[in-house]
Order: structure tokens, then sequence, then C-alpha cells
């Protein structure tokens, strides 16, 4: 079986900021949304999951989207679990490093790989991630539909990891939009939203014939509630 622990990261300039003409490409924590995220990283290593273990949880393996609030949410987690944590470049969040505004979408290339090798070294970074960063910009944003497509691909992957073990704790660090399509493929359901907070924590398991089962969702009971919104 394989757990699987869904993570939003912590809140970022852009989330506070309801100017999106002052809305950054690649947009790092705010203070709060540093201390959602080593609230995150205190609650997986010596909190409680649902009561079934009363001395953190077990994570074996740490993945996040390639963008830079998703990383800087996933490097504590990392050194908690003394766990080199791995990009999955399809978990980024919709339309990719993009900002909407009166003058049309407007895209980033993101983060290169001499970028993330100086803030974040421990990370493994694939292929995609080149000198040049690893997003190319489209005319149109993505649509609900292609996120779904692209969900579907890390829905496959997580599947073929659940057949190769008994027993693993998988956690990603991705985006509401993202993690909302996530858990629509993986619990076959269309018609209902799955939205996280900032910092909000979900467990699905799956087992080794591909059942997605949610355990709980959007938890935030490890956050300062003052945080929540």
């Amino acid at each position: 079986m394989l757990r699987l622990y869904l993570i939003r990261h912590g809140q970022s300039t852009n989330n506070a900021q309801p100017n999106f003409s002052k809305h950054e490409f690649e947009p790092p924590l705010t203070n709060k949304g540093i201390q959602e995220t080593q609230a995150i990283a205190n609650h997986l290593a010596h909190g409680s999951d649902n009561g079934a273990l009363s001395h953190g949880y077990v994570i074996h393996h740490i993945y996040s989207s390639p963008q830079l609030r998703a990383l800087q949410t996933a490097a504590p987690l990392a050194k908690k679990f003394n766990c080199r944590p791995e990009i999955w470049v399809q978990t980024h969040e919709r339309g990719g490093v993009v900002i909407l505004h009166h003058k049309g979408v407007q895209h980033h290339p993101g983060l290169t790989r001499a970028e993330i090798i100086k803030q974040f070294p421990m990370f493994k970074i694939p292929y995609q991630i080149t000198d040049k960063g690893w997003w190319h910009g489209r005319e149109k944003l993505e649509s609900n539909d292609e996120v779904n497509i692209r969900a579907r691909v890390v829905v496959n992957g997580l599947f073929i990891k659940a057949r190769k073990s008994q027993d693993i704790g998988v956690a990603m660090v991705s985006h509401n939009t993202f993690l909302n399509s996530l858990v629509q493929v993986l619990l076959k359901d269309r018609d209902n939203r799955y939205l996280h907070h900032n910092g909000g924590l979900s467990r699905i398991d799956i087992d080794s014939k591909g059942i997605a089962t949610l355990k709980y969702f959007n938890r935030t009971h490890h956050l300062d509630q003052t945080w929540v919104s």
C-alpha cells in the first residue's frame, strides 16, 4: 500500500496580494508561509496520523512541484526526514509559470537548473529542467481538462509505485488547482472540488490494485488557526 500525503505549499506573496497586477512569476513564501511550512514539517515529524502513529509519520519519499513556493515548502520536510526530495515537473500549478492580467497571459520559463542547484542543492532534479528553465509558454491558459490529463500521468506513476511496494509513505507538495485535479482523478470524482488551504494536508491510500481511499482531507489542525482563511 502507498500512503499518499498531499500538501499545499505555504502562503506565497501572490496568495497574499489581491492585486493581480502586482503578482510575480515565481512568488516566494511570505513570513506566514514560512511559519506554515515549519508547522507542517514539525507535525509530520512528531505528530499523529489519525491516532495510528504517535511518534511522527512514516515518509520514505518526498516529491515537489518545480515552482519556488513548493520547493521552499518541501525543503524543511526533507531535512526532518533526512530524505532527498525529488522534483516532479508534472505536478506544477495550472498554466505553469504564468501571470494573468489585463495584458493577457504572460509566461516565464521558471527556475533554471543552476538556480535550483544553488538554492536547493539537496533536490533531485529531472532532465526536463535545463539551464533555460522548464516551462514553455502557451498562447492560451491550460484548461482544466488538460490539468486532469497531467494529473492522470502522475496518478499512473503513483499506481506503479503502489504495486511495487508493500508499504510506503509518499509526501507530495503541490498547488491548489493541481491537487484538486489529482484527487478527482484518484477518487474518480469530477463532480466535486477538492480545494486545499495553504499548508493543508490530505491522505489518500492506494492499494496494489490501484484502488484509492480518501482517509482525510485538507487538515489544518497543525497550523495556527488564525492563519487559515
